[in-house]
């Protein structure tokens, strides 16, 4: 009678053994799973962000060129993504880029006389909380600690925290 409960200990243990493994294993699966598909809408937001942000500037300047209207459909959609999806600190950079977009609307319904200077100071502070949020991102999503002089963009960079004067010559 004795000679059977070793076998059915091992094989009850056995089958405990790799019963756990199957669940533990599913629940790390499941764990990264979720990491991937977090970081891929983070992504996903961040690049709404940046190409949305690149819209609503050049919206803005055509409603200062052409007084036509700004559509912030897009740009709202991108915030409501970055918000569901994002970090805080993505949150953040994404909340003081649209600040920079309500200050700058109202820079120009209040100016009488609107010119290429105050365009370039706005172009300046649009484009640095730009920067500002796609260093945020390169961090918090992608964990790269180099952070971006300029923008890639071709022209030559702005340099901090000057604006600019009617005596420089600012490109329209």
């Amino acid at each position: 009678m004795t000679s059977w409960v070793p076998i059915v200990v091992s094989s009850t243990g056995a089958a405990v053994v790799t019963l756990l493994g199957a669940v533990t294993g599913g629940a790390i699966a499941g764990r990264s799973q979720r990491r991937h598909w977090t970081r891929d809408k983070q992504i996903e937001a961040c690049t709404a962000i940046a190409s949305e942000s690149t819209r609503t500037q050049l919206a803005l300047r055509r409603l200062w060129r052409r007084g036509e209207k700004v559509d912030w459909n897009g740009w709202n959609q991108a915030l409501s993504l970055i918000s569901l999806v994002g970090t805080p600190a993505l949150i953040a950079s994404a909340d003081e880029m649209d600040a920079v977009f309500w200050r700058s609307t109202s820079r120009m319904d209040k100016a009488a006389e609107f010119d290429e200077v105050a365009w370039a100071n706005i172009v300046q502070e649009m484009e640095a909380a730009r920067l500002s949020f796609i260093n945020v991102a390169r961090r918090e999503i992608i964990g790269i600690s180099a952070e971006l002089e300029r923008l890639p963009i071709a022209r030559p960079a702005m340099p901090k925290n000057r604006l600019y004067t009617s005596e420089d010559n600012v490109p329209p």
